[in-house]
């Protein structure tokens, strides 16, 4: 198992994709190099911090369903965008893809979020839309 982990991380740690886990309590357990190079935070300021704790972003807000409600209806997964932002005020809009974690009796332990920056995209698509209402 610990060889599994060694793998994991060394595999989210070189995605350029924000990766973070998190425990029951929605505690950060985990989040990868990637997270915390476009965030501008230090691991020690993350570890063992609730998410909404962390950052000053609504993001919690921009769930479909809260964070213990998830976890009571424990389903298999989670998808959901919203906005990060960094320690220099900037903004990212990540697509999040969140699975829970479950230990040997089904019971959940833990969530991993896997998160895509689609800032750009977003930004392209406003721009379209803006183009196309000008000229209507």
């Amino acid at each position: 198992m610990d060889l599994m982990r060694a793998y994991f991380r060394e595999l989210m740690n070189n995605v350029k994709h924000f990766a973070v886990m998190f425990n029951s309590n929605a505690e950060i357990i985990y989040c990868n190099g990637h997270f915390l190079q476009m965030t501008g935070l230090l691991l020690d300021e993350v570890m063992g911090r609730s998410w909404t704790a962390v950052f000053s972003s609504p993001w919690a807000s921009n769930l479909p369903i809260s964070f213990s409600d998830w976890l009571r209806s424990q389903p298999e997964a989670l998808h959901h965008e919203g906005d990060v932002l960094t320690r220099g005020g900037e903004s990212y809009w990540i697509r999040w893809d969140s699975i829970p974690l479950r230990d040997a009796f089904g019971t959940i332990v833990g969530i991993v979020s896997i998160g895509e920056d689609i800032t750009e995209h977003r930004g392209l698509q406003r721009a379209l839309l803006d183009s196309s209402a000008r000229e209507r």
